[in-house]
């Protein structure tokens, strides 16, 4: 399931691949920022963190219900916006518009404890 290797899956899929495997422990956060950092200059721009942000939503909603095909981008547009711009001042502590690998790993805990949200009200449902 990793991201790594060659693979005929489109980015989405990939990009979602590598966030499953982090939130089930198979690889680490430095690997989340690898995948996501994509034109590799060391941070995550606003395309990419938007790109992130998506992925995220997508594997939450395919594991709340595996049988919902993949939601598209387009129609999650509204809720991508909405949380970028309220993780974005979380994240982006000094503001320049970038997240440097520092504050990424603020992105990292916030992801784990979401995904622990999600498992727990699954759990009980």
């Amino acid at each position: 399931m990793g991201c790594c290797g060659s693979s005929n899956k489109p980015t989405h899929e990939i990009d979602k691949d590598a966030l499953g495997d982090f939130l089930g422990g198979e690889t680490n956060l430095r690997q989340i920022w690898k995948q996501f950092d994509k034109d590799g200059n060391g941070s995550i721009d606003v395309k990419e963190f938007e790109e992130l942000v998506f992925a995220s939503l997508s594997l939450f909603c395919q594991e709340r219900d595996p049988d919902m095909p993949d939601p598209a981008k387009e129609n999650m547009k509204p809720f991508i916006e909405k949380l970028v711009s309220e993780l974005t001042p979380v994240v982006d502590k000094n503001n320049d518009g970038e997240i440097s690998w520092e504050e990424f790993q603020t992105f990292g805990e916030y992801l784990r404890k979401e995904h622990a949200k999600l498992k727990d009200e699954l759990n009980t449902n």
